[in-house]
Order: C-alpha cells, then structure tokens, then sequence
C-alpha cells in the first residue's frame, strides 16, 4: 500500500511493513490478459478472490492461490484458456503453483499497477511481464520479465527476470495494441517530471529507447506517484488519476507512441484519486475517490460534456462513502466492477455507457465466495476487446450490428431469429436483420480468428411498434366535430398541429397525421377525413298503378331509417292503390322527405270487332279493324279473305284497317270472313274471327 492510501489502511495496519507481511500470509494473486479475444476472461485478485466470466455471466472461483492488496495480472491463450497469474512479485502456474523461477520479480504486493502481461507478437510461446516497483521502494522503478510457456512440461516458466527499463517511476503501468493491430506499446510515467514512456514491443523484441512524451502535470512527492492509469476501449485516449493532484485524460496516438493534453480534470476537495476506467464506448470516465479525512466517492465524468471545468461541473457522483471503492475494472460483459477494499463482494456498475443514475450502480452486487477484494483488480491490456454495438430495436426497423475487433479474421453473427424456417445469419464486421416478430432474441456473434473462435452472447428485444387506432378514413356531417384518437398509454404525441395530447378534436375535413413514440419505437398513422355526401332519394313524382300492374318504390339509403304516411317503415313499397305516398328518411347527417303521386292507368286490354262496315267515304265506319281504345299491342296481325278463301287484306299495325278496297278498286258488297291474331301490352293474347258485312 502506498503512503497515500496509509490513513485508510491504517485502521486496519499499523505500518506499511506489518501490512505488506499480512499480504504475504494471505497469499499471491494471479492476472489474466490473453492474447485476443477472451483476455479478461480470468480475474485473480484480493485474498484469493477469483471470476471467471462465461457468457451468462461471471462466476465464482475458489481454486485462487493469489495474494495482493493492490496490482495484479492474468495470462490466457486466444480461446480463453488459463495460462498464468503474477502479483508483480510472484508468478503462479495455472494450477496456481508458484513457477520454478517465478519468485522475487520486483514489483510489489502493493503498487497500485503491480505487473502488466503482454503477449510477444512473434513468439505465441512468450509472454512480456513489466512489473512497478512500490512508492516506498522507488530503486527497482519499471522492469520486466519473460515467460516461456514451453517451459516447465508447457507449464511455463520465467526464462528471463528483472530487467530495468526506467527508475524512479510511479506506480502506473498499461499496455495498448499498435494501430497496426500486431505490435503493441507498453506506457509508464517517470517520477519527478511529466514524460511518458512509450515502449514498442514487436515481433523483434522490445525496442530499446521509448518513445518520450512531455505532457501533462509533473508529478513528485510520494503520494503523487499513486493511482491508475487506464487506456479507453477504442485505443485513442488514456487517462491517468495522479493521488491528492488531479485526474488528466491524453489522446494516444498509437501510430506514433505520443500523447497530448486534452484535460484536466479537478478532483474534489484535492482528495485521493485511484481508481479509474472507461466505458465501453469511451465516452465516461469513472474515478474512484479514497481518503480518510474525507467522504469517498465514485465519480462518473462525461468527456463530451465540453472543455475541463465543464467536464467537471457536470461530474455525478455514483456513490459515497458508504460504498468504498478502489479499482476499477470494465469486465467482459461491459460492465465495470470496484473492488470495495475489504469485503468479500464487488460493487457493479451494470450499465456504464448511461449518464447519471441511468448507469445503475449496484453496491456489493456480486459476492465473491468468501474470499476477499481489498485495493486492486486485474491489470489488462487496453486493446479494443471483441464487442459489438446494434442500434434500432424497433418491429420494422432494420437492426444495425457492428462488431468491434482488433484482430479476429471474420466475423459471423446468428440473429435467433428463424425466416422461412432457416435461422437468420449473417457474416462480416458489419450486419442488418429485420426481425420478424416482437419479442427477446438470443444474438451471438462469433469472432473467428487463428482457428478459434470467441462468442459474445447478446439478448436483444425487439419492440412492437405503438398501435395508433385512427381505423380506414372516414366521414363527418357538415358542421359536425369528430374526436381522433391517437391511442392510450403512449410516451409521447406529436399531431401536425403541434398538439401533444392522445385525442385532437376537429370539425374540418382534411388530413390528419400524428406520430406516437414509446421508448425508442415511433410509429405514425394518417386519416383523411372528408365530408359525407348528402344522400339523395330517387323518387318519381307521379306512378300509375292497378289492381294487376302495381308501383314499386324504392327510397333505400344506407345505414337510413324510414317512415312512410301510411305507417310503413320498409324502404321498398308496391303501391296498387292511387294516392299520395309520403316518406321520411332519416340518416346520420340528418332528414330527407319526398313525396309520390299514384294515379290509376289501364290495366287491360278491351278489344272489340264490329261485324260490318260501310266504306262509302262518309267519315263513319269507313275502316274496318278492331276497337281498342287505349291498348297497345307487342303483336299485332289482322287479315280479311272473300268468302271463297281468297286473301285480300293483311296488316301488322293496329293503326292500319282495311278500307273496303281490293287490288285497288271497291270490294263488292257482301259478306267476308276476318281473323285477328294480338298480344297487347300486358301480355294479353287476342285471337278473333268471324264474318263481316261490306255494306255502301
């Protein structure tokens, strides 16, 4: 422990010695860092604290021989199996076993970044250890050793140990990915002066000189050489918490090794900053705040909130004193873990990329089987781990996936969701699915590289889109009002108007649209509302009508009621008596009458023959034919014949008799026969015949 962390450590030690000889008791830590995707897989810290983190969740481990009040680190292979864990001071096998040459490293049981593990981009077989000496005991300053995996039966074994890099330094050691995804830089911070050193490891070895930043605070002085420095997800910004000074943040340049100031950060009262970690997406900044004299605290600060006092004027505070908590780590799941400092249990900040209370911080919600977290937590490499983003949760929307990597060699995503009976996949670093239904859907996402494969399981919900009940377009009356309704327990209502309400009352015809949003889904619906035709009655003014030839009337509107003079209430009469005929029609938009006169007409056809006629030219009786006064006929045929048989005269219109002459001249006086063949108009048949009698 450092001088710094004294005035809370002793409550519970009385001098930094007897506190290092208790750590020696409890035992030694292990850290896990892997090659690639599955690198923090492995968590060994505390007194024999240790996680595995699967992809349900983390889960409890009680094999930890480890034993560290602050800093430690753990090594596994690409697809998430142990390798090694070190204190800084001891490195232990995967059986938990100290290495044949894996004591006397020269960090510490308690510096606050004890040992980082980086993987020799050459060699899968070596593995770089770069170890802090402890603020008490600055000569050793930052060194490192080698693991060889090979070594020991494939148990691993520290082939080289203890070779200086820099000295005095603090206590502050993190490791990045080049920018060509291969090498990598390890960063450490002199004492006495503001230079960071940027180390490249590559597929050679370790160059020799590091690149030299000078940036930033110059920080001396004991306590100053306490706290974290951390790396964001994404590789560009690294922030470094200086104890009792300040909180600084730098934009990296992993292609050249420099840093630069971007800010820096007031901590509150000048107490004791040490913890500190990134969100996922690297927007907030998480600090952790130890000091006895003053309430602890954990703080969240959003680096887009501006320049330096802004950024600090916005800070929320996460918790307080009552939830002490040390380092800092972000895990697996994007969670970020505090270890509480003596408690067998860690505090979880489940949802860190949401500002304020949003990030929903659970004290001591993740028990730890008995053992202890004291000060510290794994220390990793900051490369871009394996994750993935997706965006659009909406039924009918497209769900966008990205996944995030450094150096996986293709990427194949299963949406849990089954389309034409297949289940939908797709591959690439970038995807899109339409979901087929609402509901909660299993994503996995499988990064694929060096012939293994790491799998991010996500749950993702797909919503149903708000329901708007505006029905198919409708009518009003003329100077009726209608009430919209854009349906009930919605979030929020934007009409076109501008009104944010659940119903809109209108009198206007026109169109109406409105968009409703619940949680992140917005649906919007349109109605055209027109006026409703007046209904028009088709009636005749005047009918005739009789006993055998009745009016049919019809005044049927739809969706009408009807009342007729004489009682009725049908839509559709037969009239056979004469009259008049009143009706009442009453509809949705109001009340139509019409009227209809019935008046009698000829019903039947009276057809009668005389039985003589005299042509003479006197303007009586001169034609022969039928009576039928009124009628009409469909058919029509008369024909005359001379007593002999002899046809004479044939006509086929009723209008047309016989005259008296025969081939032009006047018929003799006498008798002749006659036969009339008709239909009248109200299908009558006619069939006569007889005799007549020509007379002058």
């Amino acid at each position: 422990m450092r001088l710094a962390l004294k005035a809370h450590i002793e409550r519970h030690y009385s001098s930094r010695f007897f506190g290092r000889w208790l750590a020696l008791l409890f035992v030694i830590g292990l850290l896990h860092d892997a090659q690639a995707q599955q690198f923090r897989k492995y968590w060994y810290f505390g007194y024999k604290a240790g996680l595995r983190f699967d992809a349900d969740g983390p889960k409890v481990l009680l094999d930890g021989e480890l034993n560290s009040v602050e800093g430690t680190a753990v090594a596994t292979t690409y697809d998430g199996k142990l390798l090694f864990s070190t204190t800084g001071v001891v490195v232990f096998n995967r059986d938990h076993n100290p290495m044949p040459n894996g004591l006397g490293l020269n960090g510490d049981y308690s510096t606050t970044q004890s040992a980082i593990i980086v993987p020799h981009p050459g060699d899968n077989s070596l593995y770089y250890v770069f170890t802090a000496a402890a603020s008490e005991v600055p000569g050793p300053g930052i060194q490192y050793s080698v693991v060889d995996m090979r070594a020991d039966g494939g148990m691993g074994d520290v082939t080289i140990k203890n070779i200086p890099l820099h000295t005095p330094a603090l206590e502050k050691l993190a490791a990045v990915r080049h920018a060509n995804g291969r090498d990598y830089w390890i960063i450490s911070h002199g004492y006495g002066n503001n230079h960071f050193f940027a180390w490249l490891l590559t597929e050679t070895g370790l160059a020799p000189v590091p690149v030299i930043s000078r940036v930033g605070s110059v920080i001396s002085g004991t306590l100053g050489r306490l706290g974290y420095m951390k790396i964001s997800p994404d590789g560009n910004t690294l922030a470094s918490i200086n104890h009792f000074l300040n909180l600084q943040v730098f934009d990296f340049d992993r292609n050249q090794g420099v840093l630069s100031l971007r800010y820096t950060l007031a901590l509150p009262g000048s107490r004791g900053g040490y913890g500190v970690e990134f969100s996922p997406s690297g927007r907030f900044l998480y600090a952790s705040i130890i000091q006895n004299t003053h309430p602890a605290r954990l703080l969240q600060y959003d680096l887009e909130a501006g320049d330096s006092a802004s950024i600090v004027n916005a800070a929320f505070q996460v918790s307080g004193e009552e939830h002490y908590s040390g380092a800092l780590l972000l895990g697996p799941d994007n969670r970020i873990y505090a270890a509480p400092m003596y408690n067998t249990c860690l505090h979880v900040i489940r949802e860190p990329d949401k500002p304020g209370a949003l990030c929903d911080f659970s004290p001591c919600a993740l028990e730890l089987g008995g053992r202890y977290a004291i000060y510290g937590l794994p220390n990793f490499i900051s490369e871009r781990p394996n994750r993935v983003e997706f965006s659009r949760f909406c039924l009918g929307d497209t769900t966008q996936f990205r996944a995030f990597t450094d150096g996986a060699d293709s990427v194949v995503w299963v949406f849990g969701d089954v389309v034409n009976n297949r289940v939908a996949r797709s591959k690439g670093v970038s995807a899109a699915h339409r979901y087929s239904r609402p509901g909660s859907f299993t994503l996995r996402a499988l990064f694929y590289s060096g012939g293994g494969a790491d799998t991010i399981v996500r749950s993702i919900s797909i919503l149903p889109l708000p329901q708007i009940p505006f029905g198919r377009d409708t009518t009003i009356c003329p100077g009726d009002t209608l009430l919209l309704d854009a349906g009930e327990g919605h979030t929020n209502y934007r009409w076109q108007n501008g009104s944010a309400g659940r119903w809109l009352k209108i009198s206007d015809t026109g169109t109406y649209h409105v968009s409703v949003s619940n949680q992140s889904c917005e649906n919007r619906d349109t109605i055209r509302v027109s006026h409703r035709p007046e209904p028009q009655l088709s009636l005749p003014d005047t009918v005739g009508v009789c006993d055998n030839s009745p009016a049919f009337l019809n005044a049927e509107i739809t969706g009408a009621t009807y009342r007729w003079n004489d009682g009725s209430q049908l839509p559709r009469r037969e009239i056979k008596q004469p009259g008049v005929y009143r009706v009442q029609v009453s509809h949705t938009c109001g009340v139509i009458e019409d009227s209809v006169i019935a008046i009698p007409k000829l019903c039947a056809c009276l057809l009668e023959m005389p039985d003589a006629f005299t042509p003479n030219g006197d303007g009586r009786n001169d034609v022969f034919g039928p009576v039928h006064p009124g009628c009409s006929f469909r058919k029509y045929r008369l024909t005359v014949y001379s007593r002999w048989g002899e046809k004479i005269f044939e006509s086929a219109d009723s209008a047309v008799g016989w005259n008296g002459q025969m081939n032009g001249i006047p018929a003799p006086v006498g008798v002749y026969v006659f036969a009339l063949h008709a239909v009248d108009d109200f299908g009558k048949p006619h069939q006569k015949s007889g005799v007549l009698t020509l007379l002058k």
